[in-house]
């Protein structure tokens, strides 16, 4: 052998062993086309590059419509782990887990990882316990603190078994998987121009908006949240379950006051008052006043909620017990409401019982001279006041 070809060996090793265990990638389960899973006949070996700038790759470096070949198999409910393989850290960063029961069309964080990540090589995660049967995609997400801003993507087919205990077909789960994932986030996007187009800000560790539920912080995660990258739109916050997806409830009772001075023998059940929709919307809040309920003993009273497609918020909680104490039974009249020093307020009830005391104050709405006020900022961002006496 001479040493012209012992040099280009040794070269081309070196080029293959960087390019494949030089940063990082996905290690277990085996992503799709992995170099490191031996079953592989078609691998890619540049695979511990980022997703391209132009966001041409993305989901998944464009492998997500691969055949399903699944590399794990998961249960909901249970704590598994990944496993990060390489040595080209950059620092850290962030980094997320994510499922797609929908081929890579949306992928819903179920844990987050804010700063060092991936310093270790193990993370662990659960796999939600409403997580239906099915095939689906599990991705590793980074977003690196030092280098190029970039996004790294590995994603492994998974077979994931739900309550039933049996793995369903694509068709099944496409509709009734990413339905149950409904409330989680989107997963992170950023420097692949890819809507609401974020950069990663360099040397920092991005803060995500919106991590979800379980959320794992490393050392450099202290702060703001927004924190680390800047957006050309708002990233949008996670949606809940519409009411055709949510488990199915009895019919609640009908809101309605006490018709007797006597208190009952048991508490009533809870009552739900049913939603308003604002006739057109607008700039500002549509809000409803307080109902001048007479309330008695064991009564339980609805607040309706203001309806802003901007900005909605709530007077009081949905439902609020009565009585949860009460102050001097001095003579008022039914529906008078007199502000206390801890933030909180009483009702009227009448003569029988007085002053009825109702628990505190709720976001942006205080009790003061005797009266509910909110402030809120309109769309010109100037502020308005209202009472609810």
């Amino acid at each position: 052998m001479t040493m012209k070809l012992f040099i280009a060996i040794q070269l081309l090793l070196f080029n293959t062993c960087h390019t494949a265990y030089g940063h990082m990638q996905l290690a277990n389960p085996f992503p799709v086309r992995s170099p490191l899973n031996k079953e592989n006949t078609n691998k890619d070996y540049s695979y511990t590059s980022p997703l391209r700038a132009d966001g041409s790759d993305y989901p998944c470096k464009g492998y997500h419509k691969d055949p399903f070949k699944p590399t794990a198999q998961y249960k909901a409910g249970q704590e598994y782990s990944i496993e990060i393989a390489g040595g080209a850290t950059h620092g850290g960063g962030s980094c997320q887990i994510s499922l797609s029961y929908d081929s890579g069309k949306t992928f819903k964080a179920i844990k987050s990882f804010i700063g060092s990540c991936p310093l270790s090589k193990q993370y662990k995660f659960t796999i939600p316990s409403n997580a239906p049967s099915g095939n689906a995609l599990l991705a590793w997400t980074w977003f690196n603190r030092l280098g190029n801003r970039e996004m790294y993507m590995n994603c492994a087919h998974v077979t994931i078994s739900g309550s039933n205990g049996n793995p369903a077909g694509n068709s099944k789960a496409a509709l009734s998987g990413q339905a149950a994932l409904h409330g989680l986030p989107n997963i992170f996007l950023a420097n692949i121009n890819q809507a609401p187009q974020c950069k990663t800000d360099h040397s920092k560790e991005v803060i995500f908006p919106f991590p979800g539920e379980f959320v794992e912080y490393g050392s450099g995660a202290k702060g703001a949240a927004d924190k680390g990258y800047a957006c050309a739109s708002k990233f949008e916050a996670p949606e809940p379950a519409p009411p055709s997806l949510l488990p199915s409830q009895p019919p609640s009772p009908s809101c309605s006051r006490a018709a007797s001075k006597t208190p009952p023998a048991a508490p009533p059940a809870t009552c739900v008052c049913p939603p308003i929709t604002a006739s057109s919307p607008s700039a500002a809040p549509t809000t409803l006043p307080l109902p001048k309920t007479t309330a008695r003993s064991g009564t339980r009273v609805c607040r309706r909620r203001t309806t802003s497609k901007s900005s909605p918020l709530s007077l009081f909680p949905t439902m609020l017990p009565f009585p949860a104490s009460s102050s001097n039974s001095t003579s008022c009249t039914p529906g008078d409401i007199k502000c206390d020093s801890d933030d909180s307020f009483f009702l009227c009830s009448g003569p029988v019982l007085g002053y009825i005391k109702i628990g505190p104050m709720q976001g942006k709405f205080r009790c003061f001279n005797n009266s509910i006020q909110v402030t809120e900022s309109t769309a010109n961002n100037s502020t308005t006041t209202s009472a609810y006496d």
